[in-house]
């Protein structure tokens, strides 16, 4: 091969290195997903799957901003459960509260079994949440249609958080708004979105930068390999053009 030819191919390989680079960089900082949590676009809906084991129903989801599934458990405590459903924010949604907020969804939790105008217990239970994880409840037919809920907070086995919440037939969280001894709950678990997006861009950029790094410490090595077999080929190509 012509050592012109070869010289040219070399500083080529290295060039299309550098793109490379570049072009993860890119994709990686500005990737629609990430662009989409900060613009307010829904990209994620969480599609819950539900299962019912014994007197608990388990919803299993993939949460806005997450890329593995989680699981939540609904059980309730003065009467039975009946069942829990998924509910599209879209028909929650209001000025007062902010989709990115609620990155697992809304669910329906339906009872029965309560003394008319009694109060039931209602507890959400998974490892996605932790101690500052609040629950928002959604009464269509309220003067104020979203309420954040007192809850208690309790650490379970396998880092599971369970919040527990107090439910009264006919009252302001429940949806029917009669004390007929069925509840309806609408709402979900709520994590503000500023901390949950700040921790997730430090861990993204700290994946990015390592991956970067060991790019970086590659594309050094392999230059300097370039940098030798270019300085070999120009040192051969005088004597070869004497001889």
């Amino acid at each position: 091969m012509d050592l012109k030819r070869l010289s040219q191919l070399i500083r080529a390989s290295k060039s299309k290195m550098v793109l490379c680079v570049v072009i993860l960089m890119a994709t990686a900082l500005f990737s629609s997903t990430s662009w989409a949590a900060f613009i307010g676009e829904d990209l994620e809906i969480p599609k819950p799957t539900f299962t019912t084991e014994g007197e608990v129903v388990t919803a299993k989801l993939i949460p806005r901003g997450r890329n593995l599934s989680i699981q939540i458990d609904f059980a309730v405590s003065g009467g039975k459960l009946e069942s829990v459903e998924g509910k599209p924010f879209a028909e929650a949604e209001r000025p007062e509260v902010d989709i990115k907020d609620f990155r697992s969804a809304l669910f329906v939790v339906k009872a029965s079994g309560v003394s008319p105008g009694g109060e039931v217990k209602v507890s959400s239970a998974s490892n996605y949440f932790n101690a500052s994880t609040a629950f928002w409840v959604f009464n269509p037919n309220a003067s104020t249609p979203w309420t954040e809920v007192p809850v208690t907070h309790e650490d379970l086995d396998n880092r599971v958080h369970r919040m527990e919440f107090t439910v009264k037939d006919g009252g302001p969280l429940d949806s029917d708004g009669r004390a007929d001894g069925q509840i309806t709950v609408i709402g979900g678990p709520m994590d503000d979105f500023w901390a949950y997006a700040i921790g997730t861009l430090v861990i993204r950029f700290f994946g990015v930068f390592l991956v970067l790094s060991v790019l970086l410490i590659g594309l050094k090595i392999a230059s300097g390999i370039f940098v030798k077999i270019e300085s070999s080929l120009a040192a051969k190509e005088p004597a070869e053009t004497k001889a």
